[in-house]
């Protein structure tokens, strides 16, 4: 299990597409996000949207803890 907190996004994200052996291409194409975004979702530039967390925890075969903000 991955602990998901709001500072950590990024570093989570893109281990979890690196666990499931994706490439940011392949990671488009499984969850219909586009490649420029999944990388901005990484390089912190965006917040990634819940739909891809859990999308691609579940391509990783992990499952995500998501804290809340406080």
């Amino acid at each position: 299990m991955i602990n998901l907190k709001h500072n950590n996004y990024n570093v989570v994200v893109k281990q979890l597409r690196q666990q499931a052996g994706l490439t940011l291409e392949q990671a488009e194409e499984y969850t219909g996000i586009s490649s420029r975004t999944i990388s901005r979702y990484e390089n912190g530039q965006y917040e990634p949207s819940l739909y891809y967390v859990l999308k691609i925890s579940e391509l990783a075969h992990q499952e995500v803890l998501i804290a809340s903000a406080s």
